[in-house]
């Protein structure tokens, strides 16, 4: 059952869908934004967890937590473009793609290698 208060994220993005003007307002570290400004997706719940953040309410099982939410998800990524440097500033991939693959082990310049496969999307 949805809580439809107003703060919680998770019933916006179910009620409203994604909103690219939302990106990043619960990410805990934005230094690791290595692929613009877009909808992160990953195969790995540690990592999708580490990049979320607590809501506002607590926990029905701890209160001295608060409420996560992590959707699994199918994704379409289509032609992905796979950098070689990192794109902070990107809003998109470079034409003739569809997302951005961050690469397991791969080392942009200037950046750290990457533990665990992420994908952007853009729009």
């Amino acid at each position: 059952m949805l809580c439809k208060t107003d703060d919680c994220a998770g019933c916006g993005i179910i009620m409203n869908n994604f909103d690219i003007n939302k990106v990043g307002i619960n990410r805990q570290n934005r230094s690791f934004q290595r692929l613009g400004q877009g909808l992160y997706f990953t195969p790995h719940s540690s990592k999708a967890h580490f990049y979320g953040r607590g809501g506002a309410r607590a926990s029905p099982v701890d209160p001295n937590r608060t409420c996560r939410i992590m959707f699994m998800t199918k994704v379409v990524l289509g032609n992905m473009w796979k950098p070689d440097e990192v794109a902070q500033n990107a809003r998109g991939p470079p034409d003739d793609y569809d997302s951005t693959w961050g690469r397991v082990g791969h080392c942009p310049h200037g950046g750290a290698h990457l533990n665990y496969e992420e994908y952007a999307v853009y729009w």
